[in-house]
């Protein structure tokens, strides 16, 4: 079915008015993401699972520059498979980076697992959800501020609207954070939105909006950003990303640098 020029354009009014709307909301959706597996340098997951018994592994590195003149640097593996038709399966392992002299520690933080199912047959709708839930388990070393100590759980629902050669990505999610002595708990929203437009069959470009407030400022913080994004396709199976992403406040790094690699099978 063809959807109406009037209707396309009034669903990606709603898909930008929604996702302002959250930001700028008095309500609070605190600091928080999903624990399901990256496919890019970008945090909106997309409603696509990866195809039946094939697989998918990302590379990515990041470079932070943070508003009090420092920098930081951090890393991710990631992979997934999928093990039904509609229903995908990752494991991601990030890394975090230290220079010398820092005060930092360098090493693996907490491992994430996450499962993807795709709600709506892909054939059959321009508008398409997914189901998207995360655990992350107490693996890095708390002592060297490599994990949070407790076992969290995130789930989020995505919404993906597809006409030609754009896409528009919603994400509306909470985390359950476990709890630690003298630690506010946190059990909050987050929210993403991203727009894709398909240059060409190898080329596209992405602009992300990230944001979260925190009921708790002094501890959480409140990070709002937004990603620029360019993905190249040298071949049908391995993609590199390249993206630039900039803090709109105080709570996110003034500049994010950041570069992956894609490669399914």
């Amino acid at each position: 079915m063809i959807c109406s020029k009037s209707f396309s354009n009034n669903l990606q009014a709603f898909f930008l008015a929604f996702f302002f709307m959250l930001i700028f909301s008095g309500s609070g959706p605190a600091f928080a993401d999903s624990f399901y597996p990256n496919s890019g340098v970008d945090t909106t997951d997309e409603v696509f699972t990866v195809p039946y018994r094939h697989s998918e592994t990302f590379m990515n590195f990041e470079s932070d520059e943070l508003g009090d003149g420092t920098k930081a640097s951090s890393g991710l593996i990631a992979f997934k498979y999928g093990i039904l038709k509609r229903m995908d399966f990752g494991v991601q392992l990030p890394y975090n980076f230290q220079l010398k002299n820092s005060g930092g520690y360098s090493g693996p933080e907490d491992v994430q697992f996450g499962i993807k199912y795709l709600c709506t047959p892909p054939e059959e709708n321009h508008l398409l959800a997914s189901a998207i839930f995360g655990v992350k388990p107490q693996t890095g070393n708390v002592d060297k501020a490599l994990g949070t100590g407790t076992t969290d759980y995130s789930f989020h629902l995505a919404l993906s609207y597809l006409e030609n050669k754009w896409k528009h990505h919603l994400n509306y999610g909470y985390n359950l954070w476990g709890r630690l002595p003298g630690v506010p708990r946190a059990s909050t929203p987050y929210y993403k939105y991203k727009m894709d437009y398909d240059a060409s069959e190898r080329l596209s470009y992405s602009l992300e909006f990230y944001g979260s407030k925190s009921p708790n400022l002094d501890y959480y913080g409140s990070p709002l950003q937004t990603t620029i994004k360019v993905s190249y396709y040298l071949r049908e199976n391995l993609c590199f990303d390249a993206g630039l992403a900039f803090g709109l406040n105080q709570d996110a790094p003034v500049r994010r640098y950041l570069f992956g690699i894609c490669l399914s099978n």
